[in-house]
């Protein structure tokens, strides 16, 4: 079992040829076995640019938006103790998998725990801790 699993069955898809995405920047990332190594900001800041929120189903209004948003309320509401950078970077695992509207989400059992495994390397990498907590 990798040191960067949380919730994950035992035994991961290996890291071959045929379990990663080519990034932005041109690098291999294993979504379903990453490592803090493999991330690159400039990847996930792409990606979350160019990801519609809602499955598309808006005008069109980007993961990252909503990010930048998400952290300028948590500056201007700083008495209420959410870290800033933190939710600048609550959804950067969409940035390797994609925006799920929530009802899909909650149809595939096994997505939760494969973005919350990505999420929790994401932020070793960059210097979060996941699960997010207040």
């Amino acid at each position: 079992m990798s040191k960067y699993q949380m919730n994950w069955p035992q035994s991961l898809p290996p890291r071959d040829e045929d379990g990663y995405i080519r990034t932005a920047t041109g690098q291999k990332f294993w979504p379903l076995n990453p490592v803090p190594a493999d991330v690159n900001v400039q990847d996930i800041a792409f990606a979350l640019g160019n990801t519609a929120r809602w499955g598309g189903h808006c005008k069109f209004y980007s993961v990252a938006q909503h990010a930048v948003m998400c952290a300028s309320l948590a500056i201007s509401h700083g008495n209420l103790g959410i870290d800033p950078y933190r939710m600048l970077h609550h959804d950067d695992s969409e940035g390797y998998m994609c925006d799920l509207p929530r009802p899909i989400k909650r149809g595939i059992p096994d997505f939760k725990r494969v973005e919350d495994n990505l999420q929790m390397v994401i932020g070793l990498a960059l210097g979060f801790s996941w699960p997010m907590t207040p």
